[in-house]
């Protein structure tokens, strides 16, 4: 019983990371997004 317990805490991490995903990788490309177009700016400034 208790196997069956651990893989259905396991599938429901699993599920609420895989819920979760859109929303960390919107956020991320919005900042690399932002940091990208900074350092474009510093680096054109620079030269």
């Amino acid at each position: 019983m208790e196997k069956w317990v651990q893989m259905i805490v396991a599938v429901a991490s699993l599920l609420r990371l895989l819920m979760e995903l859109p929303d960390v990788l919107m956020r991320w490309k919005k900042q690399l997004g932002q940091r990208k177009r900074s350092g474009r700016r510093k680096k054109k400034n620079a030269s």
